[in-house]
């Protein structure tokens, strides 16, 4: 994780905007991130204490609360937040958050940084990573599922990781896929476009990423190709399943940590309901990493993969994004 820098001016933090955030951890720096956040759950050296996430209905609110750090390598971080599917009508960010650092040694609060600009980074990087160690190098066409900033991030970050040809964005809202599309295509040599059903996104893809809050599959095991790769976020609960059985019976199955998906995942839990998946057959991405005969074993294979979250992932890029913005003289200081 580089040189570590802290800074104590008695009992002042470093407070980080979204946009000091974004500035700190640029995408390649974020998505090195999660590679460590990776293979530290597999070398052991991730160490995972509060996980609490609550539900409340299909469309309801979801509230979380993550801590972890990495030993040796990051300090404690610390995330709460609220989901609130309803506030983009209202012009709202859908997500709120904040994480806190603290100091690895005195366990002194060392940073207040903005959670939202973390998590959409640090989940699109996952995501990077898992589509690097699963999917063919030859992918070149990318499906995206939602219109949100995760979408939006997810496409930024895989774009890092593959030299992409073309992305079909869908999303149930017209205006908000329309909306994506004209964020992101002037960024790009390659078309960025929007379809009118998720079907389109998935057959027409090597690879899809699924942002979105659905608790019914908008990718089905019908529409699934030999070679595609299937990265979700938004499966994050047992009523939540953006994929269905189907999908699920003709692929491999990767997660980033086992303990979480095997609680919440809901296609994993559906599988393992209906007797198609074993604990076996599920495999972490930070195996993966520290083996890569671990991953995809041929090019026809179908993959699916499962990003829930976890505390170290916040720790990593949290402790990236405050190293970073020491050196370059981000944030304001405040006095707790």
């Amino acid at each position: 994780m580089g040189p570590v820098l802290r800074t104590s001016a008695g009992n002042s933090v470093l407070v980080l905007s979204a946009g000091d955030v974004e500035s700190a951890l640029p995408r390649l720096v974020a998505i090195e991130s999660q590679r460590a956040a990776y293979r530290s759950v597999s070398s052991g050296a991730a160490v995972l204490h509060t996980a609490a996430y609550g539900t409340a209905g299909p469309a309801g609110s979801l509230v979380f609360a993550l801590t972890g750090m990495i030993a040796g390598s990051t300090g404690l971080a610390g995330k709460v937040g609220i989901q609130l599917p309803d506030n983009p009508s209202h012009g709202l960010p859908s997500i709120h958050a904040v994480v806190v650092i603290f100091d690895p040694d005195t366990g002194a609060p060392l940073a207040f940084l903005n959670g939202n600009a973390l998590t959409t980074l640090r989940t699109s990087a996952g995501l990077a990573v898992a589509a690097d160690a699963l999917s063919p190098s030859s992918a070149r066409t990318l499906g995206v599922l939602g219109s949100g900033p995760q979408a939006v991030a997810s496409v930024r970050m895989i774009a890092e990781v593959r030299s992409l040809d073309r992305v079909l964005l869908w999303s149930p809202s017209p205006a908000r896929r329309n909306d994506a599309v004209a964020t992101l295509a002037p960024d790009y040599d390659f078309p960025v476009m929007a379809v009118d059903s998720p079907r389109k996104a998935v057959t027409g893809s090597e690879v899809v990423t699924a942002c979105t809050r659905s608790s019914e599959p908008v990718v089905l095991g019908d529409w699934l190709s030999p070679g595609q790769t299937v990265l979700t976020i938004g499966s994050y609960a047992p009523d939540r399943r953006e994929i269905d059985l189907a999908a699920t019976n003709r692929a491999r199955t990767f997660v980033d940590l086992f303990s979480t998906s095997r609680q919440l995942c809901g296609p994993i839990l559906e599988a393992i309901a209906a007797g198609t998946l074993a604990d076996s057959d599920i495999v972490e991405i930070g195996a993966v990493l520290a083996d890569p005969r671990l991953g995809r074993s041929t090019p026809e294979q179908i993959i699916v993969f499962h990003s829930l979250g976890f505390g170290a992932q916040d720790a990593t890029a949290g402790w990236a994004a405050y190293q970073r913005a020491l050196q370059l003289s981000l944030g304001q200081r405040a006095v707790l």
